[in-house]
């Protein structure tokens, strides 16, 4: 038994030697190397991920990865947690308006700069990479799509209701259209807007009005308070109106995708607001024909103001034990002519003109989401600095919106108790 076994054990190492790459990465070496990757989304992006990373692993079977994949709202709790504790996964999927935040706990991931023997970065617009996935001179990760902030509608809705279904909208169209969505039925109503989304609306209004950044780099504010207060009473009104739906509704899906909102799913809203890296896997969720449209911008904006931004950055942990395996992997997913074809626009619009090139010639781009990404280019805001982009200063103005919405406060109170909060943590910055 003991010469069978032995036997058995020469003749399968011989056939690894005259196999030439059995239980062999892609590069020759055969040590076993254990990866995690930790990214959210919906299911398209998982299914996508996940088939791209078996598709790695059999191209280099002595490596396994372990997939940690799930839903945003507790993402970024968990992965703060994790780095502080040394347990975060080796390749990170991060968020841009995190970037200020996770650059202050130190170099917590590799500098990307210091890659660019390893990773082929020539299809990537370095300079929009930099605008959003540095902090100074220390780049934290590379773009993982091009992505727009927008509407996506619900063109037999709006049909119904005599809407045009058009690409341009300013907020005096909601307010103005509002009633004609409630006069189809109670459950109906033109735009739903998750309480996230209502920093967007803030944050985004107030750059038409004034050109500026929610926080100014001397970390003064951006607005007038009388400018605050006049978006304050916007949002209220279009409460009042119908035209946006009542918090008591959204506030149940906080941080959830559209593609698990009820009211959405079943066709009570003629719009909402979304990000074009998501619109396939809300798509795929929803029976109805939906299109795509630039959010909306006045016609008096001093500047247009619309989040156009990576969908999100895919970054190495610096502390990882198998760094330089991470950062093979990671070239392969952005340059790979086979990871291109799996993961296709699972994260918007591909980052590298080369995956552009490869899906657009198989006509493999979904139209709708580049047409997202397309309307809003043209007409962005540019990119928010650090503190405009601060967790603790965004839950202040998410706190607000939500009084005003449930009528605690009125938009004046709201306003001025905001900015007396806001100073308070400006003053920590």
């Amino acid at each position: 038994m003991r010469k069978l076994l032995l036997l058995s054990v020469i003749v399968l190492s011989a056939g690894l030697v005259f196999a030439g790459g059995q239980g062999e990465s892609a590069d020759g070496s055969s040590d076993q190397v254990n990866l995690r990757f930790s990214w959210w989304g919906g299911d398209t992006r998982h299914k996508a991920t996940l088939a791209a990373i078996e598709a790695y692993e059999a191209k280099n079977p002595n490596v396994k990865i372990e997939a940690e994949y799930g839903g945003f709202d507790s993402y970024y709790q968990k992965l703060v947690t994790q780095l502080a504790g040394g347990t975060a996964a080796d390749v990170v999927q991060i968020d841009y308006k995190w970037v200020h935040d996770l650059a202050a706990q130190g170099e917590v991931f590799v500098d990307m700069n210091t890659l660019t023997d390893k990773i082929d970065m020539s299809g990537f617009d370095m300079k929009f990479t930099r605008a959003y996935g540095a902090h100074g001179d220390y780049l934290l990760g590379l773009p993982t799509g091009l992505n727009a902030f927008g509407l996506t509608l619900n063109s037999p809705l709006l049909k119904d209701a005599g809407i045009p279904v058009k690409e341009s909208w300013t907020w005096q169209d909601i307010l103005d259209y509002g009633g004609k969505v409630r006069a189809l039925g109670e459950d109906k109503y033109l735009m739903g807007l998750q309480p996230q989304h209502f920093w967007y609306v803030i944050k985004i209004q107030l750059k038409q009005k004034t050109g500026n950044n929610f926080i100014k780099d001397d970390l003064s504010f951006g607005f007038e308070k009388q400018d605050l207060v006049e978006v304050l009473e916007y949002i209220d009104g279009a409460f009042e109106s119908g035209a946006f739906a009542p918090l008591e509704e959204t506030v149940l899906y906080d941080g959830k995708g559209w593609d698990q909102i009820p009211n959405w799913l079943n066709g009570s809203y003629g719009m909402i607001s979304s990000w074009a890296s998501v619109y396939t896997t809300v798509k795929n969720a929803t029976t109805f024909d939906m299109t795509v449209a630039r959010f909306p911008i006045p016609e008096d904006a001093v500047n247009p103001g619309l989040q156009t931004t990576p969908s999100q950055l895919l970054a190495v942990n610096s502390r990882s034990a198998n760094k330089e395996e991470a950062i093979k992997f990671i070239d392969w997913f952005f340059n790979s002519e086979e990871a291109i074809n799996i993961l296709k626009d699972c994260r918007g619009v591909p980052p590298t003109s080369r995956a552009r090139d490869i899906l657009a010639a198989a006509d493999e781009l979904d139209t709708d989401v580049v047409t997202a990404v397309n309307l809003a280019l043209p007409y962005s805001g540019g990119p928010e600095n650090g503190p405009s982009l601060n967790k603790e200063i965004e839950t202040i103005v998410k706190d607000y919106v939500q009084q005003v919405g449930y009528k605690v406060l009125t938009p004046d109170e709201a306003a001025t108790q905001m900015m007396e909060d806001l100073e308070k943590v400006l003053s920590q910055l």
